[in-house]
């Protein structure tokens, strides 16, 4: 998966339009060493969008991902950066949990993101309406060029 391809994923995940599940299931295909770097994305993208941790609560609730799961310990045990890269190195069983649970509190910090330091004249391409296809035919060719 080239890496617009997968900024678009992660990206229409955040928004809303693709579910984390359906998401996982298009990068569950991919080698465990795409995945790990698939993973490694949202987490940075998650850390530029302004995670914090009081996002955690939340984004395990939105993840879906019980709070005695591995991933979920690490997150809740405070350096949130620390943690989000200790999940990228868990067993591959573990990885379908860091990746819900990364995606949630990316989702939760790019919305408050939007909301304030975006919301009147953003010019990210990620904080356009990724669930229009004709968008995401536009950025795709920007992209090529």
């Amino acid at each position: 998966m080239s890496s617009i391809e997968l900024d678009i994923l992660i990206n229409q995940v955040a928004q809303g339009h693709v579910g984390a599940l359906n998401a996982w299931s298009e990068i569950s295909t991919l080698s465990m060493e795409e995945i790990r770097g698939a993973l490694r994305r949202v987490n940075a993208l998650a850390q530029q969008a302004g995670i914090v941790e009081s996002d955690i609560p939340e984004a395990l609730m939105k993840s879906g991902v019980k709070p005695t799961r591995t991933a979920a310990v690490l997150v809740q045990k405070g350096s949130l950066g620390v943690q989000l890269a200790r999940i990228t190195t868990l067993p591959n069983a573990d990885l379908r949990d860091g990746w819900l649970i990364s995606l949630a509190l990316l989702s939760i910090a790019d919305a408050r993101r939007r909301a304030t330091k975006c919301k009147e004249s953003c010019l990210h391409w990620w904080h356009r309406d990724l669930g229009n296809p004709d968008v995401v035919r536009v950025i795709r060719e920007a992209e090529r060029r």
